[in-house]
């Protein structure tokens, strides 16, 4: 039981209100330009009882169409604890955004069982990708699938944030390290998606700061508390894309924000908060 308990919550570790209820995305490929303009607008809610359930994130063209390219841990948080609210979900749509609304994630206690199996918190989290629920159980670093393919190569990445850290920081063991103060986290990451055999390439939770195709990332090296909302820009590093690969939608990119930089480690504070508003991505 506890082995099934645990690879349930680290699911929840690695780790999508509204206008309108948006209708099911549709599958076809999304244009880059998509991606110069996150505001975090367009959300439905995914039913887990009756009355009860959590936030899913879409981006919608100029055509209309919807994707689909956000994820989060809530659908292996729903598998600890269905029964609630999506305010009590680890990540969630919020009112109070720098421009309408915002995405909200909050760092929460695992429960009593997470805290006996060595995972006593779950972070905040949403990325573009998309969340495995079907590994939860088999392979939970493998839930989180990274990334959506693109055509240009990522420059820059701005945004809006709020964040307040929680009071008592612990470790996996629930100890509390007096001197720590939780730290929110940002990172994008930008990768060729398939290899010299033409098989594609997939980030996980596993490979996601290691992999030998990463060609360039961008994250925050210090996102300090602010009560108000305060700008923050990462510029990405790395080498150049093959013109030719890229203009085929070679390469793939990802943005990951987390309420806990060392939430994959189940350290953190509980009830420390990231609202993240507005982001744009510069391309070339």
């Amino acid at each position: 039981m506890k082995n099934a308990v645990a690879c349930i919550l680290v699911a929840v570790m690695m780790v999508a209100c509204s206008k309108g209820d948006p209708s099911e995305p549709e599958a076809k490929v999304m244009p880059t330009a998509m991606l110069e303009r996150l505001s975090f607008e367009l959300y439905s809610t995914v039913e887990t009882r009756t009355g009860y359930g959590y936030h899913v994130f879409y981006e919608q063209d100029l055509d209309g169409s919807l994707f689909d390219i956000w994820a989060s841990g809530n659908a292996g948080a729903a598998l600890v604890s269905s029964k609630r609210q999506p305010e009590k979900f680890p990540t969630y749509w919020s009112t109070d955004g720098y421009e309408g609304g915002c995405v909200c994630l909050n760092t929460q206690s695992a429960g009593t069982l997470g805290g006996l199996v060595g995972k006593p918190i779950a972070a905040g989290s949403l990325y573009i990708g998309s969340f495995n629920v079907d590994k939860a159980l088999s392979d939970a670093l493998k839930t989180t699938e990274f990334g959506v393919p693109v055509d240009r190569q990522p420059l820059r990445v701005t945004g809006w944030y709020k964040y307040t850290p929680g009071e008592k920081f612990t470790d996996k063991n629930k100890n509390v390290i007096a001197d720590r103060i939780d730290e929110a986290y940002i990172q994008s990451v930008f990768w060729r998606n398939t290899n010299d055999n033409g098989q594609p390439v997939t980030l996980y939770g596993d490979n996601l700061a290691k992999s030998p195709y990463i060609v360039s990332r961008a994250e925050t090296s210090d996102l300090p508390p602010a009560e108000e909302w305060t700008r923050f820009e990462l510029t990405f590093e790395g080498d150049e894309a093959d013109a030719e690969l890229l203009a085929q939608f070679g390469y793939s990119f990802t943005i990951v924000f987390s309420s806990s930089k060392d939430g994959d480690l189940f350290e953190g504070a509980i009830g420390s908060t990231l609202y993240i508003d507005e982001v744009e991505i510069e391309f070339k």
